[in-house]
């Protein structure tokens, strides 16, 4: 449009031939007009520029986000294989203590005293069996939400776990007093007795191998009929434990946990500990 507005304006002198002013008017709006679609392009560079860009993070995102759903779905995997070997040991455990049993019951028909014990014993094991699989159930629920959460994080699923430092205690085994003479320095708050059931809100822990160490400790602990992990959020643990009778449970567990307990808080059948360090609790 400026070419042809220009061209209009062009008015031819007496010899035929245009005016300078004329040509000089026309070449200058070509110019602007030139420099006009060079910012253009210009602009429009800077864009494809931009979208370039923003379709290479997005591929880096989808690669990230395709990594950490082979990892869940690798954990995944394991926690199911897992529960097939446990089930599979449980069923094959079971037929062979019903097959004893059977076996047992055959022999000793004559003697009902006798049959009703060992047929009552062999129902005691497999009951034990039982909670022995809830047990080695709910742990493999744990892993696989750890799992999660460490994926979540953009932690590796498959990294080392050290081991927690009561881990190597075999399930039933009596534990001991630590501490100076058998005992530890105890508040006043150690005293206090707790019913039946406490909430328990304990940490940090690093990984999942140290909260089943722990779980373990609190399972030996007297008094102690059940242990179950409630949920883990980051690194603290909300924990419900079963008591047979009410005991002073702050007291039991300076004496018979191999760390040391920071109170966090103290009420009616609710319990907040903070586990210090060996190191640290060494120094202090």
């Amino acid at each position: 449009m400026s070419d042809l507005t220009g061209q209009q304006r062009l008015r031819r002198t007496l010899l035929g031939s245009y005016k300078r002013v004329d040509v000089d008017v026309a070449l200058a709006e070509l110019r602007l007009t030139i420099r006009h679609l060079e910012n253009d392009l210009t602009s429009a560079r800077e864009s494809v520029a931009a979208l370039d860009q923003e379709l290479r993070d997005a591929r880096v995102e989808l690669d990230s986000r395709r990594a950490r759903e082979l990892e869940i779905d690798q954990a995944f995997q394991a926690a199911q294989s897992r529960v097939r070997e446990i089930e599979q040991a449980a069923e094959a455990r079971a037929s062979a203590i019903v097959a004893e049993a059977e076996e047992q019951a055959s022999r000793t028909r004559s003697d009902a005293y006798s049959n009703k014990e060992t047929i009552g014993a062999q129902v005691e094991e497999l009951l034990a069996l039982r909670d022995s699989l809830v047990q080695s159930l709910r742990g493999v629920i744990r892993d696989f939400d750890f799992a999660v959460e460490r994926v979540e994080r953009g932690d590796s699923v498959f990294a080392g776990e050290p081991a927690y430092e009561g881990d190597e205690a075999a399930p039933g085994a009596a534990l001991e007093p630590t501490g100076e003479h058998g005992k530890r320095a105890y508040g006043a708050e150690d005293g206090d007795l707790f019913q039946e059931r406490v909430e328990l809100d304990a940490g940090p822990f690093h990984d999942f191998a140290s909260l089943s160490a722990f779980e373990r400790s609190l399972a030996h602990l007297p008094k102690v009929e059940d242990v179950y992990v409630r949920r883990l959020t980051g690194e603290r643990a909300l924990i419900e434990i079963t008591l047979a009778e009410p005991i002073a449970l702050v007291e039991a567990m300076r004496d018979f946990l191999p760390q040391e307990l920071e109170i966090e808080q103290l009420e009616r059948g609710r319990l907040a500990v903070t586990l210090l360090a060996a190191s640290a609790a060494g120094a202090s």
